[in-house]
């Protein structure tokens, strides 16, 4: 399921394609670990609106939730840190 923002990029040197797709399986990752909390924030909210659960409680799932957001913008950004540096890439359609 790798990203798709970064779907057809390619490059000719393999060490650097190697690392390119390292990087998104980095992402990739962490977005499958994401996918529990994000359920699990959607259900939070739903029980906050519904008064059955408190802010407290709404609070924990919610940290939960931007702290897996957060670790997937690093990833991120680290793709693209390693894009700008390395700018000898192809787009395949």
């Amino acid at each position: 399921m790798l990203t798709r923002e970064y779907r057809g990029i390619r490059y000719d040197d393999p060490w650097l394609q190697r690392e390119f797709e390292r990087l998104l399986s980095e992402v990739d990752a962490l977005e499958r670990a994401r996918a529990p909390v994000e359920e699990e924030h959607r259900k939070a909210e739903r029980a906050r609106e519904d008064g059955e659960i408190s802010e407290r409680e709404f609070r924990a799932v919610d940290d939960r939730y931007i702290a897996a957001n957060n670790k997937i913008a690093a990833a991120k950004k680290r793709v693209d840190q390693f894009l700008q540096a390395n700018k000898n890439y192809r787009v395949e359609k």
